[in-house]
């Protein structure tokens, strides 16, 4: 700019620019209500200016959420309830809905009401009412035709059918009330609610008995005063006060008594007496009267007899047609001269053949002596000496006469076991032979065990207590050992054997 005097004149200016505001706004309102002076549901938009003298724009986007009315028409019971009402009428509720709007319910309630009906019935005994045959107060419920209950209220008296019996007996050729034969009769009245009276009357007409009778009896017994054998005739009224005529058929029955001498073998009974003595035992006859009968009875004792047989191993004995060649007890029934059991026991032992030891194994290191028991005869070299002594392995034989006079042959076999070996030198050069150094054993039964070995200034340079060891490899913690000899030490307890120490020098040569 140029000032009046023509020179240049600058002006600073400072201006600030400011934007225009817009604000967007959704919201929700009930019917009735208002939002910045809107009512209906729709989008407003309005300007303002605001302090700096911008405009300012709002965008509403406005919903106007109705109310909502509902009418409900309800029936109910008598008692029941709707929503906590239990009499008629109608009943306005409002409630809120998910928006928060008032829900206006119109409730129209009727209720109807329980019927009660009351009776009271008279029946005669055995009629029944609606199945019910005795006497009380019932109640039944039926449903109306709105769906309610009905309730029936029933009071049931039952009056009894009453009757009278009366019972006659009457003989043949009597009559009563114009009835001459036997049976029931009934008359039947009117009682007060209606029921029936009974009149039961019963005759019954006897008539005159004519009974034969045959009895028997043991002699000595009587039948109405009668006690020899005959025909009787008897009149007697009966339990009913008529004619009774019996005919009586007497017969008598004699008794006897008989005496026997009876002879059984001990374990048999003569009618249940298992001893001797003298019983006297009543019975009755096939006619049914005492027999007496007196026994004077024996028992003759079985004998016993007991036997001991030694029998050589190539002998017998005949047992009831049996062949009996083994020890045992044996049992053999006989008949005496009393025709009773005779029994022997028989106590039967054969001669034990193996009178030598038992196959026997023993230590290499020892010997064994035999002793056969009897009168020795033979040994396999002729010798007669009663005592043999041996220290290698061998099966030997021997020849007696035992104290039964049996001559029996028996055998023995021999073991000398556990033979060692240790070898004196070996070469641990890895070709496969002789590498290493161990104890050469023939005994499988070993149960303790000890192998070590030593330099010459006593220092330990293996050991082990395995039995299948392989053995020394010639070196010492990884390293061979230079040739030379060397001290082992040996311990070997087995089955046979009691504890066997070897010890010695090995030379290992490379």
């Amino acid at each position: 700019m140029t000032t009046i005097n023509g020179c240049d004149s600058i002006q600073n200016l400072d201006i600030t620019i400011f934007m225009s505001k817009s604000n967007n706004l959704t919201t929700n309102i009930c019917e009735g209500e208002s939002y910045y002076g809107y009512t209906k549901s729709g989008i407003y938009k309005d300007t303002f200016m605001i302090s700096n003298g911008c405009d300012s724009i709002r965008i509403l986007d406005l919903m106007v959420i109705p109310k909502y009315e509902h009418f409900i028409t309800q029936i109910i019971c008598e008692g029941s309830s709707y929503n906590g009402h239990k009499v008629s009428g109608i009943y306005i509720d409002t409630f809120q809905s998910i928006l928060s709007c008032d829900s206006i319910v119109k409730l129209n309630l009727s209720v109807t009401p329980i019927y009660k009906i009351f009776q009271k019935i008279d029946l005669c005994e055995g009629q029944n009412y609606n199945g019910h045959n005795q006497t009380g107060i019932y109640v039944d419920t039926f449903n109306s035709i709105s769906g309610c209950d009905s309730i029936l209220n029933t009071e049931l008296i039952f009056h009894p059918v009453s009757s009278s019996n009366t019972s006659f007996n009457l003989c043949e050729g009597e009559s009563y009330q114009g009835h001459s034969r036997s049976g029931i009769y009934i008359d039947t009245f009117q009682s007060t609610f209606g029921c029936g009276s009974l009149a039961i009357l019963e005759i019954n007409f006897y008539p005159k008995h004519q009974s034969n009778l045959e009895i028997s009896l043991c002699f000595g017994e009587k039948f109405n005063g009668h006690s020899n054998q005959g025909i009787y005739i008897d009149s007697s009224a009966s339990i009913h006060g008529c004619d009774s005529i019996l005919i009586l058929d007497l017969k008598i029955n004699p008794i006897y008594n008989l005496t026997n001498s009876i002879s059984i073998c001990e374990g048999e009974n003569y009618l249940g007496h298992a001893k001797s003595g003298f019983y006297i035992d009543s019975f009755k006859t096939s006619l049914g009267c005492d027999s007496i009968i007196n026994v004077n009875l024996k028992v003759n004792p079985n004998q016993v007899s007991k036997q001991n047989v030694f029998l050589c191993p190539d002998q017998f004995v005949l047992i009831q047609g049996n062949i009996i060649n083994s020890p045992g007890i044996y049992h053999d029934t006989l008949q005496s001269s009393l025709s009773c059991d005779s029994i022997v026991i028989l106590d039967l032992k054969y001669a034990n053949p193996y009178f030598l030891a038992p196959d026997t194994i023993v230590c290499q290191t020892n010997e064994i002596t035999l002793f056969p028991q009897g009168q020795l005869l033979q040994w396999p070299d002729n010798s007669t000496n009663p005592v043999k002594r041996f220290s290698e392995s061998v099966t030997y034989w021997a020849k007696i006469i035992d104290e039964h006079g049996c001559e029996l042959l028996d055998s023995i076999t021999i073991q000398f076991n556990s033979n060692y070996f240790i070898p004196n030198v070996f070469s641990p050069n890895y070709d496969g032979l002789n590498d290493y150094f161990f104890p050469i054993i023939d005994e499988e039964n070993i149960e303790k065990f000890l192998f070590t070995i030593f330099d010459r200034w006593g220092n330990l340079l293996y050991s082990t207590t395995d039995p299948k060891a392989k053995g020394w490899d010639g070196s010492f913690k990884g390293k061979e050992v230079n040739p030379g000899v060397y001290v082992y030490y040996c311990e070997i307890q087995s089955t046979y054997c009691p504890k066997i120490i070897l010890k010695g020098d090995v030379t290992l040569l490379r």
